[in-house]
């Protein structure tokens, strides 16, 4: 499982495989632009759990689209337990934009 509830994603522990899409929308945006997903343990820790850069986006409805998925190895690094996640948006190796600051990344024990 890999689902989002408001901007919470919740995830099942050793899951991998399953896609879950953003959408970005706003002016300065564009298709060639890197958007870097970052898993920390807390908001104030300077180690990254998990770190993915997502290009070449897609357009749909007046937004850009990317897809978050784990594989296999991607998902042994996070392990149980609640962690908090952002996204930034780069433009030539250029820091452009905070998308997101914090939210929480909950990953579950399966039944």
């Amino acid at each position: 499982m890999l689902k989002a509830s408001g901007k919470t994603i919740i995830m099942n522990e050793g899951d991998y495989g399953l896609g879950l899409p953003f959408k970005i929308t706003g002016k300065d945006v564009l298709t060639t632009d890197t958007f870097k997903f970052t898993i920390k343990e807390n908001e104030y820790s300077d180690d990254i759990i998990y770190e993915k850069e997502f290009t070449n986006l897609s357009n749909e409805d007046d937004g850009f689209v990317f897809i978050l998925s784990f594989s296999k190895e991607e998902s042994e690094k996070i392990s149980f337990g609640e962690y908090v996640y952002g996204i930034k948006q780069y433009r030539n190796d250029k820091f452009i934009n905070t998308i997101l600051n914090k939210a929480k990344f909950k990953v579950e024990k399966g039944v």
